[in-house]
């Protein structure tokens, strides 16, 4: 409670999602999640970020921490990295008689 840290967690699984440890100086007395971008706001502060956060702290600072967007792997590249795993088995086998 007093180091100033912010921790962002999954609602649903309790997952940590990320860690701003310092953020500030004393204990945190607020904290506000802004709203996701729309169709006509187009320069929030989420509109490069998944999801962003407000804290306020006894030490006068207010920051705005972003949670970036995860990355993701396409369907088609695991395709292409599965087959390609399996030919190279199947080579290997093959090669030391199984």
């Amino acid at each position: 409670m007093f180091t100033g840290s912010v921790l962002i967690y999954i609602a649903f699984s309790l997952q940590p999602v990320i860690k701003i440890a310092g953020a500030h100086s004393l204990f945190i007395t607020g904290l506000e999640f802004l709203p996701a971008v729309s169709e006509n706001d187009k320069h929030t502060v989420c509109s490069t970020s998944e999801a962003a956060v407000l804290s306020i702290s006894v030490d006068n600072q207010v920051c705005i921490h972003t949670l970036p967007y995860r990355r993701t792997m396409p369907l088609w590249v695991g395709m292409v990295i599965l087959i390609f795993t399996l030919f190279l088995t199947f080579v290997f086998c093959s090669y030391i008689g199984l």
